[in-house]
């Protein structure tokens, strides 16, 4: 009878462990979900003060976006100040860009954010001309802005 009432007192005890486990892990769980939608929203609320910060900075400086100017800059023929402000401007734009790209899971819904074709497609001869500045880049990145440029060119060849 000692040994039955022992039994007992174990599966009692193994019961309150098990239920204990599951307890914990089901907490572990909504633990990491809630810390990582919290963190998705601080990101998206990062990005979306950066696009904010990108449309003031091309208000107090509208030179950056300026297609006259722009073309000037790879001809040399920008002021030294409007060249350097030009080119912060485009770190500034394509680091942008990548956070929203990664942020969307890449390609997938990035125009749901920011509509990177324009902003590329305006400042690709920057791009194109800053090799030393683009291979700071992931080659996924460069890779997705690459592809975005071959689909500027053939929309702009008519085809």
């Amino acid at each position: 009878m000692t040994v039955f009432c022992l039994f007992i007192i174990m599966e009692s005890a193994m019961d309150k462990m098990v239920v204990a486990a599951i307890s914990a892990g089901v907490s572990a769980a909504i633990s990491i979900a809630v810390a990582y939608f919290s963190r998705r929203s601080q990101r998206h609320s990062d990005i979306h003060n950066r696009i904010i910060k990108c449309i003031e900075l091309a208000m107090s400086y509208p030179h950056v976006e300026d297609n006259s100017l722009i073309s000037s800059w790879s001809d040399g023929s920008m002021s030294d100040e409007k060249k350097t402000q030009y080119t912060l401007y485009c770190c500034f734009i394509f680091n942008l860009i990548e956070d929203v790209w990664r942020f969307c899971w890449f390609e997938r819904n990035i125009s749901r954010v920011l509509y990177a074709t324009e902003y590329i497609r305006d400042h690709r001869i920057w791009w194109s001309s800053q090799s030393e500045n683009v291979l700071g880049y992931s080659k996924g990145f460069r890779r997705y802005v690459q592809s975005v440029l071959d689909d500027i060119k053939v929309k702009e060849s008519g085809l």
